[in-house]
Order: structure tokens, then C-alpha cells, then sequence
């Protein structure tokens, strides 16, 4: 099982979930699971999960053993291990290895090799 803590509450999800936070709504494969308290502050993953879609959150930290297909955000800072790609409007990106496409329109963006 992967584990998704947002401001403090876990959640566990299937290995290759799609994961959507918007607004306080967690969704995961489609499936509501819960609210998390507004604004959320930071989103830790421990595991694999396909993809992940988040509207805001300060501070998003992904532990991941496998690549994982995709990150999006439209506000805050990202640190991953491998990806296949990851979008963000606003927020710095720092990841070991993108195997495909990275881009944020006001933020940096750092692999560590």
C-alpha cells in the first residue's frame, strides 16, 4: 500500500492510483475519500501512484520507489524522486530524474543526478 498524508491525515491507496486535491477534496481513482482541512499546507507521498494533480499546496514531497507518470500542480514547490513528467504554474521543482517533461512558468527547476 502507498501512503498519501496531507496536513497531517493518511490516507492508503493502491499501487498506480490517480490522485486529484482540489480545493479540500482528496479524490483518488475517481472515488472520494475524504476532505482535507483548507489550505493545505503539505502533501507527502510514500510510494507509487500514477499520477498526481494538486491546486495548491505549499509544500508536496513525493517519496517515490517507482517512476511515476505524472505530477501537476498550479501553486506550490515539488520534490520527487523519477518522473515521467511534471507541470506547475507557480513553484520550484526539484527531482532525481525526469524521463520526460518539466515545466513551471514562475519557478526553477533542479534535477539531482
Amino acid at each position: 500500500m502507498n501512503r498519501i498524508k496531507i496536513n497531517g491525515i493518511t490516507y492508503e491507496v493502491e499501487n498506480g492510483s490517480s490522485v486529484v486535491v482540489s480545493g479540500n477534496s482528496v479524490v483518488v481513482n475517481g472515488q472520494k475519500l475524504g476532505k482535507a482541512n483548507d489550505p493545505i499546507q503539505s502533501i507527502e507521498i510514500t510510494g507509487s501512484i500514477e499520477s498526481l494533480q494538486v491546486d495548491h499546496c505549499e509544500n508536496l514531497v513525493v517519496n517515490n520507489d517507482k517512476t511515476i507518470g505524472r505530477i501537476q500542480t498550479v501553486s506550490g514547490d515539488i520534490s520527487c524522486n523519477d518522473v515521467n513528467s511534471i507541470s506547475t504554474v507557480n513553484g520550484d521543482v526539484v527531482c532525481n530524474e525526469c524521463k520526460g517533461s518539466i515545466s513551471t512558468v514562475n519557478g526553477d527547476v533542479r534535477e539531482r543526478k
